[in-house]
């Protein structure tokens, strides 16, 4: 199976945005530390980083940053 880079970015910011809003909640219902919640949601943000950084070579740097090279504007 082969999903292109564009997807997968789409995926990870989904992915991203769904930890940011649900993780807080977990922590606050004591299903999560904070610890964890902030390293999971730090982690996913590398990834997105990840994903930008090499989307430039693949020809959809355009499509996939609308102008914002960091996870920080997911």
């Amino acid at each position: 199976m082969t999903v292109d880079i564009e997807e997968q970015i789409k995926c990870v910011r989904r992915e991203l945005n769904y930890r940011k809003y649900v993780y807080p909640k977990q922590v606050e219902k004591g299903k999560m530390d904070q610890f964890r919640a902030e390293k999971e949601i730090n982690t996913m943000a590398a990834v997105l980083e990840t994903l930008l950084k090499i989307a430039p070579t693949t020809g959809l740097f355009a499509n996939v940053n609308d102008g914002d090279t960091s996870a920080k504007g997911v």
